[in-house]
């Protein structure tokens, strides 16, 4: 059961990444990170205020991003039957930067203290 809840969950959150795009791009007209960087390095003109826009943006849309990948595998493999916790887990709740790198990414954290400890 927890696995389509999340799959649900996944499937809003792509919802709300459009939604997102939609109006962060399209109506507020911000320049996308990469168009932006693109735009620097051929024409070596400075972005300015909306360059900020871009990388502020683009944060947001990779955490959703991350997000909804993240919970459409992990549900996956709760559907087949696995146990796994959730990849994301409310990043911009957190308190502190160690904590926001715990909730961003779960599993990258756990392979590093594997490999590194």
């Amino acid at each position: 059961m927890k696995g389509l809840k999340l799959l649900a969950w996944a499937f809003f959150l792509k919802a709300v990444l459009w939604a997102f795009r939609k109006l962060v791009y399209g109506k507020l007209g911000v320049t996308p990170l990469i168009v932006a960087f693109e735009r620097f390095v051929s024409e070596g003109v400075a972005p300015g205020a909306m360059g900020s826009l871009s990388i502020v943006a683009n944060f947001f849309e990779q955490i959703l991003i991350l997000a909804v990948w993240g919970h459409a595998i992990v549900a996956t493999g709760r559907l087949a039957g696995f146990r796994l916790l959730r990849n994301t887990w409310r990043p911009l709740a957190s308190r502190t930067l160690a904590e926001f790198w715990n909730r961003y990414f779960y599993y990258f954290k756990e392979i590093m203290v594997h490999v590194y400890f």
